[in-house]
């Protein structure tokens, strides 16, 4: 689909995380908070660990780019990404200081780290973007204890270094009651929902900038509502404001709290005219996930623990559900004939594999969300 596009279109409406400052939406309030509680903790007026939560595939890392570019003037920065389940100390320490203090030798856990930024870290200088969380924590008895030494970690630095986490929203909610204590001491930020007039603006954002002109087709055949404001309509440019209302009003039904759905819903509606001058929308056509209810309980768990992961390898689900990796295999098999998961790591198999991490694919991020809530797995 993409490979169709002009290329100034394919680079506006890529699903990759956001490097423009020009082309974000949604996130001024939150960057406006994040940046306020960094001001105040280089001021020495309050904490300095805070975490941003919100919906898998809703602009998460986005954002914490987005802080990076707004703060590195004022701070030396640092971003650092949990791209796989951390579970020791040892570990997670030294993944951190690598990054932190990349010209240090280090070997330890959080008490020798906390001592080493005391030593090389000037006072308030650093800002440090973390980002999943939710991958220093497992839905396992004990699985959160790891966070909670991170936290505590976070907490006792936060003189030097601080700490601007990002989580899943659920991650969260389970990390506050799982780990009360040190969680009660961070500053939680739920980011900004998504409505559709920031869906809206934020796909014309990307449009505007090819300088192509834009066109909503009607409907083949409208509602009577449609029917009558089309027919009440003035003007050429009255019936594209109705049309292009319905059609913003659709999208954000299909794409909910998923920006990278309603980039792709866009470009799957849109058709360039010959001498791509023209782009025209015709009204979207769902793709009916309706086959996702058919699911067996133990996929529905195993579709929320995705969720509440952001990702799994078929011995981290084995370890889970308590069962064996055969059957774990054929829960990940179940969902990838689905087409709902995806391998982070390139193979050249089809199968699935031990090993190797898979998360749910981000275009369908959105529908086995709702499904799940349908379904009460998640709330």
């Amino acid at each position: 689909l993409y490979a169709q596009l002009p290329l100034v279109y394919r680079r506006l409406f890529s699903v990759d995380p956001i490097t423009d400052p020009g082309l974000a939406e949604n996130r001024a309030d939150d960057l406006g908070a994040v940046k306020d509680v960094l001001v105040r903790w280089s001021d020495g007026r309050g904490a300095g660990v805070l975490v941003v939560h919100g919906l898998l595939g809703s602009g998460r890392t986005s954002f914490l780019r987005l802080v990076d570019l707004e703060i590195r003037e004022r701070f030396r920065t640092v971003r650092v990404s949990l791209d796989r389940r951390m579970t020791n100390e040892a570990e997670l320490a030294a993944h951190l200081a690598a990054a932190v203090l990349p010209d240090v030798a280090f070997a330890g856990g959080f008490e020798e780290l906390e001592q080493a930024i005391e030593e090389q870290v000037e006072e308030r200088s650093t800002v440090v973007l973390v980002d999943n969380l939710e991958m220093a924590l497992f839905q396992t008895p004990g699985g959160t204890d790891l966070l909670n030494r991170l936290l505590l970690f976070w907490i006792r630095t936060d003189d030097s270094v601080a700490w601007c986490a990002s989580a899943s929203t659920l991650a969260w909610q389970f990390a506050q009651k799982t780990a009360s204590g040190a969680s009660r001491l961070t500053i939680p930020l739920a980011l900004t929902p998504w409505s559709t007039a920031s869906i809206q603006e934020m796909v014309l954002k990307r449009h505007r900038r090819t300088g192509i002109a834009l066109e909503f087709a009607p409907p083949k055949d409208p509602s009577p509502i449609t029917k009558q404001r089309l027919k009440r309509a003035r003007s050429v440019q009255e019936a594209q404001k109705i049309l292009a209302a319905e059609f913003f009003d659709a999208l954000y039904k299909i794409a909910g709290q998923s920006p990278t759905r309603a980039l792709f819903e866009w470009i799957r509606a849109g058709t360039f005219s010959e001498d791509g001058t023209v782009l025209v929308l015709d009204p979207i056509k769902p793709i009916s996930f309706g086959y996702l209810q058919q699911f067996e309980n133990d996929i529905a768990f195993t579709m929320r623990s995705f969720i509440l992961h952001n990702s799994l390898t078929v011995e981290e689900h084995a370890q889970l559900f308590r069962t064996s990796q055969a059957g774990s295999l054929m829960a990940f098999e179940t969902l990838l004939s689905a087409g709902l998961i995806e391998s982070l790591e390139p193979s050249k198999r089809v199968a699935i594999e031990a090993g190797v991490r898979y998360r749910v694919r981000r275009l369908v991020l959105e529908p086995v969300v709702r499904s799940l809530q349908e379904r009460h797995f998640v709330y």
